[in-house]
């Protein structure tokens, strides 16, 4: 893990004026997915099956769920409660 003072030097050399191309930024922390969420909130397991799209369904996913019927149950009535959440504006 890098310590704050080269991560706010890598920051400024990355983004100071006249840099081209991509950047890198590293953020410390720990990964939480859709899938941790899921379990966490559910108990039920789930494993990513196919990802992608097009015609605007670009960042869509299936998942393939396990696990008891009150988990799966209670996994569906979840992911149901986010359909027809907008999208992430950046």
């Amino acid at each position: 893990m890098l310590d704050s003072a080269y991560s706010a030097l890598l920051v400024r050399r990355c983004n100071a004026s006249g840099q081209s191309g991509l950047r890198y930024i590293p953020f410390p922390g720990q990964i939480f997915t859709e899938l941790d969420a899921i379990r966490l909130l559910t108990g039920a397991e789930a494993c990513l099956l196919a990802a992608g799209g097009v015609w605007g369904a670009e960042g869509s996913y299936w998942l393939g769920l396990t696990g008891s019927p009150g988990q799966l149950e209670d996994a569906d009535e979840l992911i149901r409660s986010l359909e027809g959440e907008p999208p992430c504006q950046i």
